[in-house]
């Protein structure tokens, strides 16, 4: 939106421009053509006048083209991003197809879960016997 602001900018004081140009070349002519100058007659405009507005004029596209160019670097930065998300998002799956690969019957989910019981109780201290002593046997006996 802002560009499109300052290409109106710089399309208006051409137009301003070019008007004064034209009434400058021949006088006679544009003291008669007030419409198609809105503000003052172009033949009554100054040179410092002139010149302030050749000066915005100048400025208004420098602004437009800096302007043109954030956007650019934006839209460059954001593209980039994504190419890097999209990356590391395609590295992620691959990684997990390497790993299903490698450990086929070592699935995600609760299937890993259930093995590891099962493997726990399938122990050597016999079913449903897991060591659930954290002090390795010099905890405090309850005595009933």
């Amino acid at each position: 939106a802002r560009i499109r602001q300052y290409e109106e900018a710089v399309a208006e004081y051409e137009r301003y421009i070019r008007l004064v140009d034209e009434a400058r070349k021949s006088p006679n002519s544009a003291g008669s053509s007030n419409a198609a100058c809105t503000f003052d007659r172009p033949i009554d405009i100054t040179d410092a006048e002139y010149l302030k507005a050749k000066q915005e004029l100048a400025d208004a596209r420098k602004s437009t083209d800096a302007a043109a160019n954030n956007a650019r670097k934006q839209n460059q930065s954001q593209k980039k991003a994504k190419q890097q998300q999209s990356c590391k998002d395609s590295n992620i799956g691959k990684a997990a197809a390497k790993s299903t690969a490698k450990h086929p019957q070592e699935g995600p989910g609760r299937d890993n879960a259930y093995a590891h019981k099962q493997q726990e109780q399938a122990g050597p201290g016999g079913a449903n016997q897991r060591d659930r002593d954290g002090f390795g046997g010099t905890a405090r006996k309850k005595t009933a």
